[in-house]
């Protein structure tokens, strides 16, 4: 089993949401904005322009233009809703290529973590286009929370976290997230369940539950109790069959607030336009946001 070392200095103060004013935007910013208060920190939210058209002439700087003019606006409308109220926020509207553009904000205001919502692509459609938020959270050193298409409204009670679902396959990448798990079951108050799934056994399960199906099953949920701190309460749930789908249930089932996931190195490109890679599959499943750890 891996280790897990001492865990970094933890914090969720400095917040960037990035928004495009879509559908999806706007659960992305609530669940900002209920962090934010939570933690006491300060909101940034960034609106990305198309990159400039390039002249082989130079050209003097004119008044705003109508896109900027509308992106304040909407920014202001985003920003005056009751669940801002109190919180501390600046809104940017820059230019560029988006994730470099996100990057060098995330660097210079020194973010913590990112919230970013996503329509969900899915088949040919992610495969040609790819996935703006995976390549986000793919790309980020910082956490980010993605809020997928089919979060409801409620998986926040007044503003807290009820459940925190931790996935997580027990290799030292996926346990690069557990401080912050901690961290937010601690400070929510929230229930912990920590969800494992067994895809080496999947042909056994067809025939049911053999003896060494049932020994490895023990054997994870072994290793999963050991995760949780002396005095910290966990549900431990370890089940056989497609990681992405037992995580997505696991944490509908319970009513989880949200489903924290390490992620593994992998190849930005393939990440964001293949279909299949489990992150991709949850955050596009999950009915709460999916917090992802590099």
């Amino acid at each position: 089993m891996a280790t897990v070392t001492a865990p970094p200095q933890v914090s969720l103060k400095t917040i960037l949401v990035a928004t495009d004013f879509s559908r999806c935007a706007k659960p992305a910013l609530s669940y900002a904005a209920a962090l934010a208060r939570e933690e006491k920190g300060k909101i940034f939210l960034v609106h990305v322009l198309p990159p400039a058209p390039t002249y082989p002439i130079p050209l003097d700087y004119g008044p705003l233009s109508a896109e900027d003019e509308e992106a304040g606006s909407r920014m202001r409308d985003a920003l005056s809703t009751p669940e801002m109220a109190g919180i501390e926020h600046e809104s940017l509207i820059e230019q560029g290529e988006l994730w470099p553009v996100l990057e060098s904000v995330i660097k210079s205001h020194r973010v913590d973590v990112v919230v970013i919502g996503t329509h969900g692509r899915e088949g040919l459609t992610k495969l040609i286009l790819g996935s703006v938020a995976e390549e986000v959270f793919r790309r980020s050193l910082c956490p980010v929370v993605t809020v997928g298409p089919h979060v409801a409204p409620e998986c926040l009670h007044q503003g807290r976290l009820r459940r925190v679902v931790f996935a997580t396959d027990l290799s030292p990448g996926s346990l690069h997230a557990l401080p912050y798990v901690l961290k937010l079951s601690e400070q929510h108050h929230a229930e912990l369940t920590f969800v494992h799934a067994l895809a080496s056994a999947i042909p056994d399960a067809e025939h049911g539950a053999t003896a060494f199906v049932q020994r490895e099953v023990d054997e994870a949920q072994a290793q999963l109790r050991k995760l949780a701190p002396a005095g910290t309460k966990a549900d431990v749930v370890v089940d056989v069959g497609i990681a992405a789908a037992i995580i997505v249930r696991v944490a509908q089932t319970q009513n989880a607030s949200l489903i924290v996931m390490g992620l593994h190195q992998q190849s930005v490109f393939a990440a964001t336009h293949l279909p299949w890679s489990t992150a991709h599959r949850v955050v596009c499943d999950a009915h709460c946001p999916v917090l992802t750890v590099r």
